[in-house]
């Protein structure tokens, strides 16, 4: 059993005033408006599924042209790559919501699938078990529907260092984040296909 949770019943009178009290306060943004499929480039075809939450979706940002999309088209060499990509992101997002998202896309062909997932597996206090259990199912699944993509799973950001949330609860969040993230740098060893990279925005 992991320290986290032997000490998370004892930290609860603490953890609950503190989680209501960032939920209250914290303003719920807008997801960014945009296109969320399209085509650039004239080169060879690159096929890209990114998959995800709040991070993915936009959320802080306008326009999708300044959030992750945005932000790979700008790196994209034009005369040499045409990239065909789809956006499946929804702020709030659970793995088990991008399993149900992939299970009602039609089987087809990916080169590469981003997938952006973890904060609210943290805030809905999924377990390890459950992460690690999810995301095999999640990969199993991308490997079977899309024709073996490369699967690059961004690291889940360091929670501890959120300013909206008491110093407590964020470490105890960070913490999490931090176990989570261990996972996935030991799935990119042993799993087909399967990185975990972290963002630089």
């Amino acid at each position: 059993m992991h320290y986290l949770s032997l000490i998370k019943y004892p930290l609860l009178p603490i953890l609950i005033p503190q989680g209501i009290w960032a939920k209250l306060k914290t303003p719920r943004l807008s997801e960014a408006t945009g296109a969320r499929q399209g085509s650039v480039g004239t080169g060879k075809i690159i096929k890209l599924l990114i998959l995800g939450d709040s991070a993915a979706a936009g959320v802080g940002v306008d326009q999708q042209a300044q959030a992750l999309i945005g932000k790979i088209i700008q790196h994209l060499d034009a005369e040499k790559y045409q990239l065909q990509w789809q956006l499946q992101a929804k702020n709030g997002n659970t793995l088990l919501n991008l399993h149900n998202i992939v299970e009602n896309l039609p089987v087809q062909y990916f080169d590469v699938v981003i997938i952006s997932s973890g904060v609210n597996d943290i805030l809905s206090q999924h377990s390890l078990k459950d992460w690690q259990k999810n995301c095999h199912q999640l990969h199993e699944l991308i490997q079977y529907k899309f024709n073996q993509p490369k699967i690059l799973f961004t690291q889940v950001p360091p929670l501890q260092y959120f300013s909206a949330l008491p110093k407590l609860l964020a470490w105890y969040l960070g913490q999490h984040a931090s176990l989570f993230n261990l996972h996935l740098k030991q799935l990119s060893s042993h799993l087909p296909h399967f990185h975990c990279v972290q963002l630089q925005l």
